[in-house]
């Protein structure tokens, strides 16, 4: 079991537990129990299976994976090779997963791959939000081992749970800097062959110093159009997400509840309206000037301004990721 370098993806979904844990401790079977055991199962299975999809994803779109990394069309041939070599995996435990590539296998392919997993993983998320599920999740360079196929162990599995722990805190996917480094280091190299946009395009620093992957930017959404998503799918993912946050945020300022729990739910809104403030101008912007106009999305001003109570103070993000 040879010791390697691996880039980890965590994923964490929050939110399901919360209640319904301590109702199978304390209350006796029940019908409404039995619903709220159904509702909460079918959305982790749902969770798992799309970040499966994005998983199985990668291993379909090597050309794209190669243009993210800079490498002209007409030099892929003997990168696509060399990309059989990179170890991938994936474990799925309850309502975690998480996804691990050698970071130096294939001569340093494994990395790009792993930038193509984060962007097929962000499509996913619009879409999980707009199913009413917020994602937690960090991502780290560390020393491991495979002790089974799609098992890892050693020092990274550590890193990337402690990262997650205790920096992510609100729904966002919190980005070593180590892997930042790695990520700016492919932008000197898609520069060197004029390779638009960036792999640094795709993961943003928060005001909290913090960096995360930017699943809701401008270069992310086109490069969903480019793996042929439509704009009305776009559009209707769209939709329905900020149609769950408004639902949510509703439910949230009508309630006179006060305890922690309510509070942390606040923040994790709170959080959103900031990301999505920054996002959803730009986005909008964009789809007017470059097709037909923007039809369908609710009145997202009504969120962005409701979300949380004006003495909360949450990360904004920035529009630069730093170095």
């Amino acid at each position: 079991m040879e010791v390697r370098e691996y880039v980890v993806c965590y994923f964490d979904l929050l939110g399901q537990r919360e209640g319904l844990l301590k109702r199978v401790r304390t209350e006796a079977p029940s019908e409404d129990l039995q619903k709220e055991i159904d509702s909460v199962s079918s959305l982790i299975v749902l969770f798992n299976e799309s970040l499966r999809q994005s998983f199985d994803a990668i291993k379909n779109h090597g050309r794209d994976i190669l243009r993210l990394m800079g490498i002209p069309e007409t030099r892929m041939p003997p990168f696509l090779e060399r990309m059989q070599q990179v170890h991938l995996g994936i474990q799925q435990f309850s309502d975690s997963t998480l996804f691990f590539a050698g970071a130096n296998d294939g001569d340093g392919l494994g990395f790009g791959m792993f930038i193509s997993f984060c962007l097929f993983f962000a499509a996913q998320y619009l879409y999980l939000i707009s199913k009413g599920m917020l994602i937690r999740g960090a991502v780290t360079l560390g020393r491991g081992w495979e002790i089974a196929p799609n098992c890892l162990y050693g020092p990274v599995m550590e890193d990337v749970y402690s990262l997650e722990s205790s920096a992510a805190h609100y729904p966002r996917v919190v980005v070593d800097r180590k892997v930042i480094s790695r990520v700016l280091q492919l932008d000197k190299e898609a520069a060197a062959t004029n390779i638009t946009p960036k792999p640094s395009d795709y993961f943003v620093c928060d005001v909290d110093g913090i960096h995360v992957l930017d699943y809701l930017s401008l270069s992310a959404v086109k490069w969903f159009e480019s793996m042929g998503a439509s704009r009305k799918q776009l559009l209707d993912t769209l939709s329905n997400a900020l149609g769950y946050l408004q639902t949510t945020l509703d439910s949230l300022l009508s309630t006179t509840t006060t305890d922690v729990s309510m509070e942390k739910k606040i923040q994790k809104y709170g959080y959103l309206r900031s990301y999505w403030t920054t996002r959803m101008d730009a986005l909008i912007k964009y789809f007017q000037e470059t097709d037909n106009p923007v039809v369908g999305l609710p009145d997202y001003s009504a969120v962005i301004q409701a979300i949380s109570p004006q003495e909360l103070k949450t990360p904004a993000t920035d529009t630069q990721p730093r170095s």
